[in-house]
């Protein structure tokens, strides 16, 4: 099981998918236990299981249990038991009517051993349907649970569960919690709950994955028939996939249901959890949740291999991969930031990509990455792309970038403050700019000649009034001494004009 947050369709997968049409047959093969550590006696193990087992015991960790009969796969962790539930001939009809069987339930070897009555967790629940259940187990319990003609029953196809729609998904975990509810669960209510995945692997090709279908695991607390004031907590996780008998090309759901204990149940209402976060499940069922597969027909297996060898027949040489580095500059001064892009062409989606960012750092997988760099130094960007049919390409970019400024040698002048400044022009002179007061200007200040003068002329350039500054000619006003032909108010004085005139001409 594969923590993630949305399904990688692979093109395998797709393919599995494509036998829908695929006659039924059903496998009358048994459980069969394999031993990792002990892979000479695999042969010998599984002749030896060639009926059927009403109990399988297994005290070896690394133990996994196989079933083709009923299509799932699960380790045995060390101290717990599987235990095969009888449900063949009648038992698979009445699977079909009240839509869910037992396929197998794991518990504590301790708990086996306790001979009583079954399960006190719910009233008629589900593990009481098989004389080969967890009998007398007072805490915890596994079951493995199947629900077949689930497509039909909810109007789904494998289309549906493929495209890891959550409506889907949701609609099929609501489904297997009302079966959970019609058996005696009550109360029952998620926690919190996350996507995760399961594989669909092949026996016939060394249990390798040849489909991978969406999943949710949650976590739940609910009370029993049996014990209804008794809270208890537990884990789940609900799937579906096209791809098992008995009704291959028909929509199948799954669920591995782990019962805890009250205790539990209690040790959580002292803690909040952020939501989407789940408490980590027990190590042994953590062992249990995480190694749990289905089994793909065999039919799936055969169209997978011949779809692959037309594929390989059909399919022209992929072109050669290829991938520039991109980057909007190659020198700044810290912190200095630059965006990188890898541009790819050739090759086969999907593309992984990986970077190196010459700091020790790196690690993303996204095309564009936008990167800063708080220390001076030269750096080697580096980036790795890869398609699906192996390919590799790669490109580097060598970027410096330099420490901050220092005080005795600024990076940029500040202009000077008078520079800056907007030179104001007073409106007394319409002909050149000449600042208003102050300071008082005179007519060597400005060095200019006869120009024009409107009231109220501030600096006093127009001596007499006629409307032309610094007058030159053969008369100019004396600009050093006060007019006298002016009133203490500024009003022309005529009689004193009238002197001036006849003076002149005597």
């Amino acid at each position: 099981m594969k923590m993630s947050s949305s399904l990688p369709a692979s093109s395998v997968s797709a393919i599995a998918l494509i036998t829908a049409a695929i006659a039924v047959i059903l496998l009358a093969s048994n459980f069969t236990t394999i031993n990792a550590q002990q892979e000479e006696q695999q042969q010998q193990q599984q002749q030896q299981l060639t009926s059927q087992s009403s109990a399988i015991e297994n005290r070896t960790a690394a133990a996994t249990t196989q079933s083709t009969k009923d299509s799932i796969s699960v380790q045995v962790p060390q101290g717990w038991i599987i235990q095969d539930v009888n449900n063949t001939g009648f038992a698979l009809g009445v699977e079909v009517l009240q839509g869910y069987g037992i396929l197998a339930q794991l518990c504590p070897e301790e708990e086996q051993e306790q001979q009583g009555a079954p399960l006190p967790n719910a009233s008629g629940n589900i593990s009481s349907s098989s004389s080969n259940s967890c009998q007398g187990a007072q805490e915890e319990v596994i079951h493995i649970v199947r629900y077949p003609n689930l497509g039909a029953r909810l109007g789904i196809s494998s289309e549906d569960v493929i495209t890891n729609d959550d409506i889907t998904l949701d609609t099929i975990l609501a489904y297997q919690m009302q079966k959970l509810q019609e058996v005696g669960y009550r109360d029952i209510r998620i926690v919190n709950s996350t996507d995760t995945t399961i594989n669909v692997i092949s026996t016939g090709l060394n249990n390798n994955v040849i489909a991978i279908v969406p999943a949710k695991l949650v976590e739940m607390t609910y009370s029993t028939n049996f014990a209804p004031n008794e809270t208890r907590s537990g884990y789940l996780i609900s799937t579906a996939t096209d791809a098992t008998p008995r009704n291959l090309g028909m929509v199948t759901g799954y669920t591995i249901f782990y019962e805890g204990d009250s205790t539990a149940a209690d040790a959580q209402e002292q803690t909040t959890l952020p939501s989407g976060s789940l408490r980590p499940l027990p190590p042994s069922v953590g062992q249990v949740f995480d190694s749990f597969e289905l089994i793909a027909a065999p039919e799936v297996e055969q169209a997978v291999l011949v779809a692959l060898a037309a594929q390989a027949e059909e399919e022209e040489p992929a072109d050669i991969l290829t991938v520039e580095m991109i980057s909007n500059g190659t020198e700044g001064v810290v912190p200095a930031t630059f965006e990188f892009e890898a541009n790819l062409t050739g090759g086969t989606e999907p593309y992984t990509i990986s970077w190196d960012f010459g700091d020790g750092s790196g690690g993303s997988d996204g095309e564009t990455v936008l990167l800063t760099f708080s220390e001076a130094g030269t750096y080697n960007i580096a980036v790795t792309a890869a398609d699906s049919t192996g390919q590799t390409a790669s490109d580097s970019i060598e970027i410096t970038v330099e420490g901050p400024p220092t005080e005795e040698s600024p990076t940029v002048e500040e202009p000077l403050a008078e520079e800056t400044e907007e030179t104001v022009c007073d409106s007394s002179y319409p002909d050149m700019c000449i600042p208003p007061l102050p300071p008082n200007l005179t007519c060597d200040d400005v060095g200019t000649r006869n120009f024009e003068v409107v009231p109220p002329d501030p600096h006093g350039f127009d001596g007499d009034n006629d409307g032309i500054g610094c007058e030159s000619g053969s008369n100019p006003p004396d600009l050093d001494e006060p007019d006298n032909n002016l009133g203490s108010d500024g009003s022309v004085d005529l009689g004193g004009l009238i002197d001036n005139l006849i003076d002149g001409i005597i």
